[in-house]
């Protein structure tokens, strides 16, 4: 039932306009599977604030924005570090503490299978797709600039959010550890983007009222489309 609920759902996306939408329920996982979702937001923030809710905030605010997101009913947390909390900690991602989730951008690409392979040296897709689903496209270096405040492993660096004059950040173009740790500082004034990751999702199963709901959604944009 499952795989007609998507199948109907993604006829209707077809068949209306081609508008890129994040995927939130990434392909291969079957009812009842948990995952995670992340990105990098498209608008940016400073980084002089020493709260990790106050980068939580604005990340949310960014997930929120669209409908895909804030239908899934889950929390958003930033994916960086303060001088009182480490980015592993603060998402739930310690390979310490627990094996996690497999994590996914919204364009339906494996970012990580689990926590240790989030915080590791090894190759991985790069985060340069936003919240709507969309690849980042960027033409300077600081358009690619994330603040992150965490070294490759997930914990703090020497210089977190809200450290003052400078903050340690990440590149979302990057491939190997620079997509979250840089061995250099900028500014904490200056305004850069910043990582989203969800709380832990699992995949609804589809019964036959969803299957009627997403029928009546159908026959009710046909009949529009006619009209």
């Amino acid at each position: 039932m499952r795989k007609l609920a998507i199948a109907i759902a993604a006829s209707l996306s077809f068949a209306g306009a081609s508008v890129a939408a994040p995927i939130t329920v990434p392909t291969g996982l079957v009812d009842g599977d948990s995952y995670r979702l992340i990105f990098t937001t498209s608008t940016s923030t400073d980084a002089l604030s020493s709260s990790i809710a106050t980068y939580d905030a604005f990340v949310t605010a960014v997930a929120l924005s669209v409908p895909e997101l804030a239908a899934l009913g889950t929390t958003w947390r930033v994916v960086a570090s303060t001088t009182s909390i480490s980015a592993r900690d603060h998402t739930g991602t310690n390979p310490l503490v627990e094996t996690g989730v497999p994590i996914y951008r919204l364009d339906d690409t494996l970012r990580a299978s689990t926590n240790a392979l989030l915080w590791t040296p090894f190759s991985h897709p790069p985060l340069d797709v936003d919240e709507t689903g969309s690849p980042i496209v960027t033409s300077t270096p600081g358009e690619r600039r994330v603040w992150t405040g965490t070294l490759a492993d997930g914990t703090a660096s020497l210089i977190p959010l809200g450290t003052s004059p400078e903050v340690s950040f990440g590149r979302l173009n990057s491939s190997n550890d620079n997509w979250i740790e840089r061995l250099t500082g900028r500014p904490s004034v200056e305004n850069y983007r910043l990582y989203a990751i969800s709380g832990v999702l699992t995949v609804p199963e589809a019964g036959s009222s969803t299957l009627v709901a997403v029928g009546l959604l159908a026959i009710g944009l046909v009949r529009r489309r006619v009209r």
